[in-house]
């Protein structure tokens, strides 16, 4: 007997959790609480709400091939977007030592009586500006340049083995795979309503039609990297 869902779902209806309880001292039913005193309360066994759940496994789990197949289209895009971000950081660079040469230069301007104090302070500012903005971008440049597709591997294949590891584990280790793959478990009336998180989503439609997988989007456009992280 296991409790595997504790605190996991809501009702559809009303919000509220749904619990668990243990009949006979070895089944375990769920039902609404019904706190809000407006549901009907219907009970339902753990088993007939942990199958649909065990089909999600099955479909988020990919061959060996496909895990190949993402993982290098990941890897593609990974590094052709590295080589972009390492020419502008070069660019970043370089206006950061012009502009410093620039502020070198007004003061000693300054300095020589060439501008006046307003001036100089002005056009300081506005390079500060620029440099603290020039800043930011390195930084984001930087962040972005991570080995995601690696990530992106280990997540496949360990939804390769989602519904395996599962079955094998225990209580505590089941509902960490749980609220690894699944959000926005609700119970509605007699069965569960179901989402899973982005990265599970993108295998589903992988495997669901893999050869428009990775295409132009409306706009013309493959998907990129930030994009791509943003859901692993």
């Amino acid at each position: 007997m296991t409790i595997s869902l504790k605190g996991m779902i809501t009702c559809a209806h009303c919000g509220c959790v749904v619990t668990p309880e243990i009949k006979k001292k070895r089944y375990v039913y769920y039902s609404c609480t019904n706190g809000k005193g407006g549901c009907k309360r219907a009970y339902v066994r753990e088993e007939r709400l942990l199958k649909p759940l065990m089909e999600y496994f099955d479909h988020i789990s990919l061959s060996d091939e496909q895990i190949k197949t993402i993982t290098e289209y990941l890897r593609e895009i990974h590094h052709s977007e590295s080589r972009f971000r390492k020419d502008s950081l070069i660019t970043l660079r370089k206006e950061q030592d012009r502009i410093q040469r620039r502020i070198g230069q007004m003061y000693d301007d300054k300095l020589d009586g060439l501008i006046d104090e307003v001036l100089y302070l002005e056009k300081v500012k506005e390079y500060k500006t620029r440099q603290s903005e020039i800043v930011n971008e390195m930084k984001r440049h930087e962040v972005a340049d991570q080995n995601f597709h690696v990530t992106a591997n280990m997540v496949l294949k360990l939804a390769a083995r989602a519904r395996e590891l599962f079955e094998s584990s225990e209580v505590e280790e089941k509902r960490g795979l749980l609220n690894l793959v699944f959000q926005n478990l609700q119970l509605r009336d007699l069965s569960l309503s179901v989402q899973v998180h982005k990265p599970f989503k993108m295998m589903m439609d992988f495997k669901d039609c893999p050869t428009n997988w990775g295409r132009l989007d409306s706009n013309q456009r493959r998907p990129k990297s930030r994009d791509l992280q943003s859901v692993f």
